[in-house]
């Protein structure tokens, strides 16, 4: 339900956001979520993990979405030095008050958006999708339209192919983490472990995007990291309605190889940030969801474990040829 009090901390929570900068405040809400989810695992209150890691100072639908926002106005002010995908910059340094400002209005947009998705329904229990994660594109494709200057999708430079990340098109969202093997890799690394962790403590089921969240801070120092809260988030959530860790490992590599289309789709091409685990976690959310509600959830056996190798098997075949087209 709207309520203006909320609208107006989300106006304040956005602001913050700007100033400390986007990655940042998303790293701040991945640390009250582990700290949220202990609290819920040992005296099954969750106040503090609503009201903190998912609330108006750090809900990623307001500080992130601030923080995004804030920098792609920015980046076209020029006054930004990493343009206007900068998202690990605090923008406080800037010493530009509209800036915050811009990130106090996309922050409160960002609660507006939010609770107008939840009033859209269920999936067999389930929010129709990731009501955060979805505000969170929304936004930024807003974000896109006002100031960027590629249009949603990016503009693909001439004789390049959309789907190789190159330093000549710009900045890249994970060079790294491009390659179908290494999607396939680090979802079975992060993936797996989550969904055993799940399937003996289920009330945890966010825990994979909380740690994850929290190790993006390695992210923000330039090291080469990989990002995977949304292999987490959907490996914990598929293990929590199948009690299978394949089925779980199965759609948390299909949001890994999700996350990454929608690198090529949205950011590697543009001039402002529109976030692509959030695009994975939307889409693989309401997958699974729709997934809990057939009989298919309660295949047990060679069954799940064959679906994962079959995600592995179609995205390394597909994204091998699609990075391997001729401009």
């Amino acid at each position: 339900m709207f309520d203006l009090e909320m609208l107006i901390l989300s106006f304040a929570g956005g602001m913050f956001g700007a100033a400390i900068g986007g990655l940042p405040s998303f790293v701040l809400c991945g640390l009250t979520a582990v700290i949220g989810l202990a609290v819920v695992w040992a005296t099954g209150e969750g106040t503090f993990v609503g009201s903190i890691a998912w609330g108006p100072l750090l809900g990623p639908n307001v500080a992130f979405a601030g923080g995004v926002a804030a920098a792609a106005y920015a980046g076209k002010k020029g006054i930004l030095k990493g343009g206007g995908r900068d998202i690990v910059s605090s923008l406080m340094g800037l010493n530009s008050p509209d800036v915050l400002l811009v990130g106090g209005v996309f922050g409160a947009l960002g609660y507006a958006i939010t609770t107008a998705l939840g009033m859209l329904g269920t999936i067999g229990g389930f929010p129709w999708t990731d009501l955060v994660a979805f505000s969170i594109i929304i936004n930024a494709v807003i974000v896109r339209l006002v100031f960027g200057s590629t249009g949603v999708f990016g503009k693909v430079r001439e004789g390049a192919n959309r789907w190789l990340a190159s330093p000549e098109d710009g900045a890249c969202w994970l060079p790294w983490q491009t390659k179908p093997a290494q999607i396939i890799l680090i979802s079975i690394a992060w993936g797996l472990p989550i969904a055993f962790l799940i399937r003996t403590m289920p009330e945890l089921f966010t825990l994979g995007f909380g740690l994850a969240a929290v190790a993006l801070i390695f992210l923000g120092t330039g090291s080469q990291f990989p990002v995977f809260h949304h292999i987490g988030i959907i490996a914990g959530m598929a293990t929590l309605v199948t009690g299978n860790i394949w089925w779980g490992l199965a759609f948390g590599m299909l949001s890994g190889f999700l996350g990454e289309a929608y690198a090529v789709i949205f950011l590697y091409h543009g001039d402002t940030h529109i976030d692509p685990p959030a695009a994975a976690v939307c889409t693989s959310w309401t997958l699974v969801a729709l997934f809990a509600t057939s009989s298919l959830a309660t295949l047990t056996g060679v069954i799940p474990v064959a679906a994962a190798v079959g995600v592995a098997v179609v995205g390394y075949f597909l994204f091998t040829a699609l990075q391997g087209k001729k401009a």
